[in-house]
């Protein structure tokens, strides 16, 4: 009876007659060395923990906390895949309880049309849930509901009385947050990256970046529908064609694309690819695009108030409430992040925001971690504080007199 034994291995190398295997002359390459993965800074580890426990930290069960000792430890992708599996059983069951109530209510099967609409694949109980992108969509739904948080607790009647086009307003705010969140995470993670690179492999990309001809081939004819040239003789014009060509896809075609082109950038050079992906994440918190997002949202108002008069200044009015709460939380995300006390503020909840503040400033207080300039300069709303900030940089045409004046 034959008996199968594991192998043995010992430390000493057995002594081969074998001829040495040949390897092929590749030649000398300027492509980037084998980049280890990357490791993101604490603070922004911090931060992406924050942002995964509050929009998917129900379905992954973990506090910010776990979160982020997760992902410094590589295992994001699988907080992402986790919670994507989740969300699919949780949007299927919601599926089955939505046909049970309507035919429960009707007391009949459901007809053709009722199953067609409910198969339809615009309908987000019929999204895809792509894990690469789960974080920056629940996030992004939760970041823009604050706004009917402060407006439940003002009161705000217009709005509570217009649930529509708050819906409406809401649904074009949280597409463009969940961009602007996804583009970050692409800079972020091309930036890990850079920061975990060994001096050689850093600087060999940063002698390519100083020859422009490498710069220029590498930037241009990334996106299909943009020409190399005609996309924008300045390299600067281009790359902008080739973000907005990307931006103006729909989320799930944007966040692939994004995706492959950064990925194809970074294999090669991972500086290049944070810079793409830096002008992607602007876009959407951009006063073009805002303009453009929010002025096609009220058009149609506009066109009824012409036609119904007096009767659509209402209707108007509450739409561009609506617009504009929705349009200062997107402006700001990138101040505001995960904030809380930020947003209540930027939505008009300063009795929340209040209560928040004073909340981290004791907690902050008993871990040793209070900054007394901070505690001073909390008063401020976001907006003046912003402003604020702003001022410092740059100054305008104030005084330096008047500048201090306006800082004390």
């Amino acid at each position: 009876m034959a008996i199968n034994l594991p192998p043995m291995y010992v430390d000493q190398e057995e002594p081969s007659i074998a001829p040495a295997p040949v390897q092929e002359d590749t030649g000398v390459s300027l492509s980037n060395p084998v980049q280890t993965p990357y490791t993101l800074p604490d603070d922004v580890a911090q931060t992406r923990a924050i942002k995964i426990q509050e929009g998917v930290g129900e379905h992954v069960q973990k506090d910010a906390t776990e979160i982020k000792a997760d992902i410094q430890e590589g295992r994001e992708d699988t907080l992402r895949n986790m919670a994507a599996s989740n969300l699919r059983v949780k949007q299927q069951s919601d599926k089955l309880q939505l046909i049970t109530k309507l035919a429960n209510s009707q007391g009949s099967p459901l007809n053709e049309n009722e199953v067609a609409r409910l198969t339809d694949p615009f309908n987000p109980l019929n999204q895809p849930i792509d894990p690469n992108s789960v974080v920056e969509k629940q996030y992004a739904t939760k970041y823009i509901q604050s706004i009917q948080e402060a407006i439940n607790v003002s009161q705000a009647q217009p709005l509570q009385e217009a649930p529509q086009e708050m819906a409406d307003a809401q649904a074009k705010g949280t597409d463009l947050t969940a961009r602007m969140e996804f583009a970050r995470k692409l800079r972020e993670n091309w930036e890990a990256t850079i920061g975990g690179q060994s001096w050689p492999a850093y600087l060999t990309d940063t002698a390519k970046t100083m020859f422009q001809p490498y710069v220029e081939y590498k930037m241009r004819g990334n996106t299909p529908g943009v020409g190399t040239v005609s996309g924008g003789v300045l390299l600067g014009e281009n790359i902008q064609e080739q973000a907005d060509k990307i931006f103006g896809l729909p989320f799930d075609e944007f966040t692939k694309q994004a995706k492959a082109i950064t990925d194809q950038l970074g294999n090669d050079n991972p500086q290049l690819a944070a810079k793409f992906a830096a002008y992607i994440e602007g876009l959407p918190a951009s006063d073009r695009i805002l303009d453009n997002t929010f002025t096609v949202m009220a058009l149609p108002d506009y066109a009824a108030m012409g036609k119904l008069g007096g009767k659509a200044v209402k209707a108007v009015n509450v739409n561009r409430q609506a617009n504009q709460a929705v349009r200062q939380l997107v402006e700001h995300a990138e101040a505001i992040q995960t904030d809380r006390a930020a947003r209540s503020e930027a939505t008009g909840d300063l009795a929340s925001a209040s209560t928040q503040r004073a909340s981290d400033n004791v907690e902050a207080d008993i871990n040793g971690k209070s900054d007394p300039i901070k505690l001073a300069t909390d008063p401020l709303t976001t907006n003046l504080a912003m402003d604020r900030d702003k001022l410092a940089i740059d100054k305008g045409n104030l005084s330096t007199e008047g500048l201090r004046r306006i800082q004390d």
